[in-house]
């Protein structure tokens, strides 16, 4: 039997440098949107990214919420982590067309 997985570490990891690099020492609140909590894709996913900026300090998560791995509920979501946040900024996120 042959399986083909993603390195979900792996992506984690490649956007947490990309963010780095994007922000440049800039100071960046990240607002996290997971997957389904508990679930291998969304742990390793969190761990891969929280390695990629531990080395900087002007990268902080300042919340988290559950989008399941659905549209609808991490557009949800989003919406309510946006709309609770108490600095409504230029933001980057995963959520594209």
């Amino acid at each position: 039997m042959t399986t083909v997985t993603a390195d979900n570490i792996l992506e984690g990891k490649l956007i947490g440098d990309w963010l780095v690099k994007e922000v440049n020492g800039k100071p960046c609140n990240v607002v996290e949107l997971q997957g389904t909590v508990g679930a291998s894709v969304a742990i390793d996913r969190k761990k891969g990214f929280a390695e990629a900026i531990k080395n900087a300090p002007n990268i902080k998560i300042i919340r988290s919420q559950s989008g399941d791995f659905t549209r609808s509920k991490g557009q949800r979501s989003h919406g309510e982590l946006y709309q609770s946040g108490k600095q409504r900024q230029k933001h980057l996120h995963g959520l594209r067309p």
